[in-house]
């Protein structure tokens, strides 16, 4: 039976990330577009290096196979 592992995580505000309404790019009904600018930074970093460290502890219990990285 296979199974899957994936990580879900927010990024902590920052004044860099932003939203705003494209003055060019419109969608079928003449609505502007969302363009979103996002950064990750290193906090964003250690959350992903300590889900996949979790993630080999989770897969050394018994009845879990083929864990790699």
């Amino acid at each position: 039976m296979a199974r899957s592992m994936y990580m879900q995580g927010e990024t902590i505000p920052k004044a860099t990330n932003h939203v705003r309404l494209s003055t060019d790019k419109k969608d079928a009904w003449g609505i502007p577009q969302l363009i979103t600018s996002v950064g990750y930074d290193d906090n964003d970093e250690k959350m992903i290096k300590d889900f996949l460290t979790k993630a080999q502890t989770c897969c050394g219990l018994p009845g879990l196979k083929h864990c790699s990285d």
